[in-house]
């Protein structure tokens, strides 16, 4: 039972957080919170029909709960340390000891992984064609629950 609960515990308040960082962003923006609640009512006309199976083939559901990945990480950033013996990072030698990290907001608007508007909440970046013919939405880039060993 203790080990259930603490393996429960940390995953609820990580997620809890994304949700709510979601419900902030559709109320902050009505707009949106529109075309999800017409494409949900398009996709479903009873409580019955809704499934994972259905709810996965949504493009702008997938697209809001992207944005709300991106943009409400519940994590700064989990340092990691090289183990004894050092390792080659992006070519690069590090010795063993060293913290490496990457603070996940920095990456998570960064203009190289979303152009344009890389801290607007715009679920339209994930849909076919982007934000335009140069926008970015690099989804190995977003790091919400940590990333890597």
């Amino acid at each position: 039972v203790i080990r259930i609960t603490f393996t429960l515990f940390p995953g609820s308040d990580t997620t809890a957080g994304v949700i709510i960082f979601a419900v902030y962003f559709l109320i902050a923006n009505p707009d949106i919170a529109d075309k999800l609640r017409h494409e949900l009512e398009g996709a479903f006309t009873s409580r019955a029909e809704i499934s994972m199976h259905k709810l996965g083939q949504l493009p702008y559901l997938d697209g809001v709960v992207n944005e709300s990945l991106r943009l409400g990480s519940p994590f700064a950033g989990l340092p990691r340390v090289v183990p004894e013996g050092g390792a080659i990072l992006n070519d690069a030698y590090v010795p063993g000891g060293t913290v490496v990290s990457v603070p996940a907001y920095v990456q998570h608007v960064s203009e190289e992984n979303f152009w344009p508007e890389p801290k607007s909440f715009r679920p339209e970046r994930w849909l076919p064609g982007g934000l335009g013919p140069d926008s970015r939405a690099r989804k190995a880039a977003i790091m919400t629950f940590s990333y890597g060993a």
